[in-house]
């Protein structure tokens, strides 16, 4: 049994481990009307785990299923392995996934998934996994110089795909004729839980903003810790700290 614990206890750790070394960050240049940035993005960039896992999915009507399954951070998806190895979109309004190795993702309608790393007491720590996409068009200004207009975006806001299951194709769209240099990159983002509303724990002032009425509290802890919000172990010593007021 100390075996079992220590192993799911080390799994966990390497989970963790693994959100704090992601750093994927690729820019590409395009022409074309419609890029399909499944294509361009690497796989093992897009997927949350290097392997498909074993995991049991939770669906709101309570019905469950099992399999092999990974989360897709440039969709926002939950994926599994078919009979014949095919990737395949998991359907179906989930409720939450329970993977073999210890994860937990819940999904929020307002955010999407997220993994639900500390659920116990006033503040639960969660956190957002995505593939951020930005996106860089070369204009011609009032004097007909070259400037650029950008913008920020999800993939799948821009178009609902075509297909399915493994054919399915999801396209980000140039409007005009001129080269669009895309950004993508990985970002994590911590988020709180109070109660049944989430925000965003991404600086001090958020912070504070959650827990108004421990505001010297949260000064006196941030003084004495030099704390970095982007750090899991740090944030999740601040939840506890926040538990124990």
């Amino acid at each position: 049994m100390k075996k079992n614990i220590a192993f799911v206890l080390l799994v966990l750790l390497s989970i963790t481990t693994l959100m704090g070394q992601r750093s994927y960050n690729e820019t590409f240049r395009f022409v074309e009307q419609r890029i399909n940035l499944e294509e361009k993005v690497p796989k093992e960039e897009q997927l949350f785990f290097p392997e498909y896992t074993q995991g049991e999915v939770f669906f709101q009507n309570g019905q469950t299923n099992s399999g092999r399954l990974n989360f897709n951070m440039l969709l926002d998806e939950l994926v599994h392995l078919d009979r014949r190895g095919q990737e395949r979109v998991t359907d179906g309004q989930i409720d939450s996934v329970r993977f073999e190795n210890g994860a937990v993702f819940v999904f929020v309608p307002a955010y999407g998934f997220m993994e639900r790393i500390k659920a116990n007491g006033r503040a639960a720590l969660y956190s957002r996994h995505f593939i951020r996409v930005n996106t860089e068009t070369m204009v011609r200004g009032p004097y007909g110089q070259p400037t650029r207009s950008s913008a920020v975006t999800r993939v799948r806001s821009l178009d609902t795909g075509t297909g399915e299951g493994a054919e399915r194709n999801f396209y980000l769209e140039n409007p005009g004729d001129a080269p669009m240099d895309v950004n993508v990159r990985y970002q994590g983002q911590f988020m709180i839980r109070r109660g049944s509303e989430f925000h965003r724990a991404g600086n001090r002032r958020q912070l504070q903003g959650i827990f108004p009425e421990y505001r010297q509290e949260l000064r006196n802890y941030l003084r004495d810790h030099d704390l970095s919000f982007s750090d899991p172990e740090e944030m999740k010593a601040l939840v506890d700290f926040i538990n124990s007021l």
